[in-house]
This record gives C-alpha cells, structure tokens and sequence, in this order.
C-alpha cells in the first residue's frame, strides 16, 4: 500500500514538473487509483516516452467525447489513476472499468467508485458469489445451512443466501 502511494505522488510530481517545463496546453485534475482527486496537474500533449521510464504506461481514451487518460504500473498493469475532466463524461464509463463483464456488471450495480473498491477486495451486501470467487478464489470453509451459505475465508466470513452476499463480519471483530 505504502509502495502503491508512493508511486501515485511520484506520477503526480513527475507529470508536474514535466508539464511546466515543456509547452503547457491544458489543466486537468488527475484521480488516484481511489478515484479522487489526487491534485491538479499541467499536462502536455504526449509525456508516454518520460512516463515508461518511471515503468508508467498512459493509455488516452475517448469517452463521450472527452479525451481521458488511465494510468498504470508497466509490470503489472495495475490501474495507477486517470486524468480528465469528469464534469463532461461519466467515469463509470472509464475503459478500466468496463474490460469484463464482471466490472460492468458491478459499476451497473454499485457505481464506479464502489465497483473499484469491490475488485480490490472490499466486501459489500449484495454482491454475487461467482464475482467473490473470481476475486478472492475459493474458501478455506464452506458451510451450508438451509438456503444459507457460509463461506469462510482467514479473515472474513461471509454469509449467502440464493448466491448474493447478505452479511460479512471480520474475524476476531
């Protein structure tokens, strides 16, 4: 967690020092992997060759008509953030959020910012229980008691019933 801030504040610097050294076009607000605002960055045109030498690669979208930038780290592709003006599209259409059908489904349900949280493993009532296994992969217990199920992970235990997440309590809480 600590490693994954410190490469959005590095991103943010970065791009603000390269933006006001080099010819500076626009302001955008960039958003963290939270999907807040992280702060407001002068951007330029094309940084992509600077951003892959910090292991950055920027992929520009257009959605709704808005020119968005989504971020993420080289290796693993994990989602670093995106800049772009959200008053002008709705970020629940970000490409990031619409690869399967899973993230579609879930920003369908909870919104985007809530379907994000979701996929980095923050549990919520109604969720499917084919969308947590793909997720979190199978329980170390699974247990059965009339239409309800309870599935048991080291952490969390999480009750079902007719396959949606009803409840969910921390271990040792």
């Amino acid at each position: 967690m600590r490693y994954h801030s410190f490469l959005i504040v590095t991103l943010t610097t970065f791009l603000l020092f390269a933006s006001v050294t080099q010819c500076i076009y626009a302001q955008l607000p960039i958003y963290n992997s939270d999907f807040r605002v992280s702060r407001s960055i002068l951007t330029k045109g094309d940084l992509g060759d600077s951003l892959r030498i910090m292991g950055i690669v920027d992929r520009t979208y257009d959605v709704q008509g808005v020119n968005v930038i989504e971020y993420y780290e080289m290796n693993s592709a994990q989602f670093l953030g995106f800049a772009g003006d959200t008053t002008k599209f709705d970020f629940g259409q970000l490409p990031y959020l619409n690869r399967t059908p899973m993230m579609r489904r879930l920003v369908k349900q909870f919104g985007a910012v809530q379907a994000h949280d979701i996929r980095l493993g923050k549990f919520m009532q109604g969720i499917l229980q084919k969308d947590i296994l793909e997720m979190h992969g199978w329980p170390e217990k699974k247990k059965r008691d009339g239409k309800k199920v309870t599935w048991i992970y080291d952490e969390v235990v999480l009750e079902f019933e007719e396959g949606i997440l009803t409840q969910f309590t921390r271990q040792g809480s």
